[in-house]
């Protein structure tokens, strides 16, 4: 199976400020409640993380299954637009592209970031691997 890198100019910084702790808090207790309110609280700014439309009162007809990773992904439409993917594409060779940075820029998560959450339950709606970066 052949994967597709994605990539968006994120708002890590008002990420880190709104939503990561009811992110975290979410993935450590299966508890989707903040979740969904902070969704609720900001429906006018988020958008379907498929189809890139704005979303309406039945969004979460949309949300299957309905776990911490899945109302995630709606909440982060306030801080990236999911119809500006910047990625590689289906095209990228992942080894190759990690040679390369490691030997240019000394580091192996260039492209990826870090991953979001807990060891034992990382922030993972596509379950493909979801990474974040700061511009620092």
């Amino acid at each position: 199976m052949s994967m597709e890198h994605k990539a968006f100019v994120f708002d890590y910084d008002s990420f880190i400020y709104e939503l990561s702790n009811i992110l975290r808090n979410a993935l450590l207790t299966n508890n989707n409640e903040k979740l969904v309110s902070f969704i609720k609280q900001n429906i006018n700014s988020l958008k379907d993380p498929y189809e890139g439309e704005a979303l309406n009162t039945s969004w979460e007809t949309m949300v299957e299954p309905k776990d911490p990773h899945q109302y995630g992904d709606f909440a982060l439409m306030k801080f990236y637009d999911p119809q500006d993917d910047i990625g590689l594409g289906a095209m990228w060779e992942w080894e190759n592209i990690q040679k390369i940075f490691k030997k240019e820029c000394g580091k192996n998560s260039v492209i990826l970031g870090t991953p979001f959450g807990s060891k034992d339950n990382y922030f993972d709606p596509g379950k493909m691997g979801s990474y974040f970066q700061s511009k620092s």
